[in-house]
C-alpha cells in the first residue's frame, strides 16, 4: 500500500469499525459540506436513507445543523431511522414526497439532494428541490433512467449533476482532500460518526461476505478482517 493512502485511525475505533469507517463517511462529507456546502437553514433530501451511506448522513446533519429529509422504500424503514434521531422521514411507497418535502420546509421545496436509485426516485428527488435547487445523482440501483420533466429545469433553474467520489479525490488538490478526511476523523474522535458493523469476515470467506453485502436488512458494514497470526 503506498504510504500516501494510508490513514491514521482514531484509537477508539476497533479494526472493523476502521473498516467501515471509508467510503460512506467520507462520501457525505464531500457531498453535503465540499460540493453542496450546506450549512445551518438548508435542507437536504435524501433517498435510500436506510442504507449505510444514509444513515452516516444522518449524523452528519446532525453534527452540522442541516436540515434533513430521509426517503425510504419500505414502510418498516421509517420507524428503524425515528429510532436513530431522524426526525423526518418519508415512505415513497405511500406518500406524496415532493409535496411532503414542500410542506416540510415552508413550501419552498429543499435546497439539494441527492439520490442513488434513479428511475422513479431520482425524479422524486428532484421534484422536491426548491428553486435553483441542486441535485446530485450518485448511484443506478433501479437501473432505469431519470425521467426529468424539462419543465422543472427550465423554471425553476434547477441543476442535475453526477457525483463520484473516485474522480473528486483524483481532481482534488491533495491538501483539500486531506483536509476533508481529517474532518471525517474529527467527528469520529467527537463520537459524531460512530460506523457500525453488521460482521466482519476472514479474507478466505469473501465470497460470503460479498452475499451478505448484498443482502437486503443489514445494520452496519460488512468488512473483511483477518487477525493477525495467534492474536
Amino acid at each position: 500500500m503506498p504510504a500516501a493512502l494510508v490513514v491514521p485511525t482514531p484509537a477508539r475505533l476497533s479494526d472493523a469499525q476502521a473498516g467501515a469507517l471509508w467510503v460512506n463517511y467520507l462520501s457525505v462529507w464531500v457531498m453535503a459540506v465540499e460540493v453542496l456546502k450546506l450549512g445551518a437553514g438548508d435542507t437536504l433530501l435524501q433517498t435510500a436513507a436506510g442504507s449505510q451511506l444514509g444513515r452516516a448522513m444522518i449524523e452528519l446533519a446532525r453534527a452540522r445543523g442541516f436540515g434533513l429529509i430521509n426517503v425510504v422504500r419500505r414502510r418498516e424503514q421509517v420507524d428503524e431511522l425515528r429510532a436513530l434521531g431522524a426526525a423526518h422521514v418519508l415512505c415513497s411507497a405511500d406518500e406524496d414526497v415532493p409535496g411532503r418535502a414542500r410542506e416540510l420546509t415552508g413550501g419552498r421545496g429543499v435546497t439539494a439532494a441527492i439520490d442513488p436509485v434513479g428511475g422513479r426516485t431520482g425524479a422524486l428527488a428532484i421534484a422536491s428541490l426548491k428553486n435553483d435547487g441542486t441535485a446530485l445523482l450518485f448511484g443506478a440501483l433501479a437501473r432505469e433512467p431519470v425521467p426529468v420533466d424539462p419543465g422543472l429545469l427550465l423554471f425553476r433553474e434547477l441543476t442535475v449533476r453526477g457525483f463520484w467520489l473516485t474522480r473528486w479525490l483524483g481532481k482534488t488538490p491533495p491538501e483539500r482532500v486531506r483536509a476533508a478526511v481529517g474532518s471525517v476523523l474529527g467527528l469520529v474522535e467527537s463520537g459524531d460518526f460512530t460506523p457500525a458493523v453488521d460482521r466482519t469476515y476472514p479474507l478466505a470467506e469473501v465470497a460470503a461476505a460479498a452475499r451478505h453485502a448484498e443482502a437486503p436488512g443489514r445494520r452496519g458494514a460488512v468488512v473483511l478482517l483477518d487477525e493477525p497470526a495467534g492474536g
